[in-house]
């Protein structure tokens, strides 16, 4: 079976690689790395957008693959959120793709620092380039390193199991596809 990441991020396309290796239903599964763009801003400011920047990636990796079969695709982002002191957190979403169906998982969230976050939103910074710009890291490819998650997180969650959450969370509507099927989904076979 051949799968493609809609990602050139190492990060990324490891955890795929990773999450896979352990479903039975994968086995020997090729996984190709695919530069698909997300169609969204650079740096998501909602939950809508988030989503549907993974939901691209995916999509438009599948479109450029050759006999594949699922495709992935993982977006980070920012979504407003009450009650917490920046009224933002941050996420990542993963949506696996068939050619049909579009599933979704989420990884935990978390808020930015303030500073941080004031650098997103004010001066329209990227978090890599807000993560730069706050001395916080010196690492312009700390999203595909450690990820912020790694620096706050002090190693004990780097950005590779951080997206791997997303795609466990994606990945339980396929292995339990009796549990969420309205209508055939896509076999693994």
């Amino acid at each position: 079976m051949i799968v493609a990441v809609g990602s050139t991020n190492e990060a990324k396309v490891l955890a795929v690689k990773e999450i896979l290796m352990d479903s039975p239903e994968f086995s020997n599964t090729k996984v190709m790395s695919i530069a698909a763009h997300s169609d969204v801003a650079d740096q998501p400011l909602s939950l809508h957008e988030t989503i549907q920047g993974a939901k691209n990636r995916a999509r438009n990796a599948f479109h450029q693959c050759v006999s594949c079969k699922f495709s992935f695709g993982i977006e980070s982002g920012l979504m407003e959120a009450p009650e917490v002191t920046t009224g933002f957190l941050h996420t990542s979403a993963c949506s696996i793709y068939d050619g049909e169906n579009s599933f979704i998982g989420l990884a935990t969230c978390f808020e930015l620092p303030p500073q941080i976050l004031e650098l997103i939103l004010e001066k329209k910074l990227d978090l890599t380039q807000a993560c730069l710009a706050s001395g916080i890291s010196h690492n312009a490819k700390i999203g595909s390193t450690e990820g912020l998650i790694g620096v706050l997180t002090r190693g004990k969650i780097d950005r590779k199991e951080y997206s791997k959450q997303c795609i466990r969370a994606a990945l339980l509507q396929l292995e339990n596809s009796k549990w969420y099927a309205q209508k055939q989904l896509h076999s693994f076979n």
